[in-house]
């Protein structure tokens, strides 16, 4: 048995919808996880005529982004509800705290937290969470910081103490934004933010060009009572990225995206963090650049899918039609193999513009 209920915000306006699934037992489905749980999603990808993006960037943050410890696995499957064919969609393990996803302990079930060091900041080291960087602050618990980035809890979903959180992530703003001591050693950003998963995030991003992680909504952290910072990621919603937006210059395989956005425009002018970002990327360039070669990860995964893309888009006719936001050309890209190939040949493009230009920052 389970629960199911739509999901999305701009994509539940389109004719392929998402779902939210909850079984009413756990269960480890398709392999996915090393272990079970209850919460899963039912991606549409109705916009990404690959339907890969997502997939790609969460097997990206999975096989070559380790700094993250966690990002959603994936399976494609065929969906069929009430006998009805609906087509392919990603079935996705969902972002919650659990022993097989964010594998943190949930703050709501620890003791109460107290003020232990007695200067009105909070020691959240019995358990952690998980907020969304969200413009539209529409979930239970959602607030502004000081400079007007938009949170909201996802995890626990209901917390009483919400308030000790706003608290926390100003205070650690407070010092990310502090002139004086935001690079101290002891007491700068780096005692509160995790630094490799701030990077290897930001890279995966970049490359997708992902207009969504510009600060803006499904950039997620979480809180680990185990190191007592806040650690980046997962990696979330790549449907409209690699690429596949007509807007803000998200179909050009030039520029930066990511980098002047949110915490991370004031992260990059600490000299230091901007040459483990160079360090990073020239660790992973290869892995990166196989990604998109010719047999590479993109040809890996829009072949499992391709041998029932026909079906898929007999009953969603768009190949060569316009779906919002998909970018100039699509008229000319009227089979699925020719949408796989603009993917690939987008991906090798932005990958070779990063490795010029990360080479010029300081």
């Amino acid at each position: 048995m389970l629960d199911i209920k739509g999901r999305g915000n701009s994509s539940w306006g389109m004719p392929k919808k998402s779902y939210s699934v909850k079984l009413d037992k756990k269960a480890n489905l398709f392999g996915m996880a090393n272990g079970k749980h209850k919460q899963y999603a039912l991606i549409a990808n109705y916009s990404d005529k690959t339907l890969v993006r997502n997939q790609l960037a969460y097997s990206m943050g999975n096989e070559i982004f380790d700094g993250m410890a966690w990002n959603p696995h994936t399976q494609q499957v065929n969906l069929f509800m009430n006998g009805v064919y609906r087509g392919i969609y990603l079935l996705t393990e969902r972002i919650k705290i659990n022993s097989n996803l964010v594998d943190i302990p949930d703050v709501s079930t620890t003791e109460e937290l107290t003020d232990v060091n007695g200067d009105g900041t909070i020691d959240f080291s019995d358990g952690g969470w998980i907020v969304e960087v969200n413009y539209r602050l529409n979930e239970m618990y959602n607030w502004k910081t000081t400079n007007e980035i938009c949170i909201s809890l996802k995890d626990p979903d209901d917390y009483a103490d919400w308030e000790k959180i706003q608290t926390y992530l100003n205070d650690v703003e407070a010092v990310l934004y502090d002139d004086d001591a935001w690079q101290d050693e002891d007491s700068g950003w780096r005692k509160y933010l995790d630094e490799d998963s701030f990077i290897d995030w930001y890279i995966a991003s970049e490359i997708s060009k992902n207009w969504d992680a510009r600060w803006g909504t499904s950039v997620y952290m979480y809180f680990d009572p185990a190191d007592a910072k806040l650690h980046m990621g997962p990696l979330w919603d790549f449907d409209i990225s690699f690429g596949n937006a007509n807007y803000e210059n998200g179909d050009t395989t030039s520029g930066w995206k990511i980098k002047d956005s949110g915490w991370h425009k004031r992260l990059f002018a600490d000299s230091d963090f901007v040459a483990k970002v160079k360090t990073r990327w020239t660790e992973k360039y290869n892995d990166i650049a196989a990604v998109f070669a010719t047999g590479g990860k993109v040809d890996t995964l829009s072949a499992a899918v391709s041998v029932d893309t026909d079906a898929n888009f007999k009953k969603w006719d768009i190949l060569g039609k316009y779906v919002w936001p998909n970018p100039a050309g699509y008229a000319d890209r009227t089979t699925y193999q020719s949408e796989v190939d603009y993917l690939r040949n987008w991906g090798a493009q932005r990958v070779e513009w990063l490795n010029e230009n990360f080479s010029t920052l300081e």
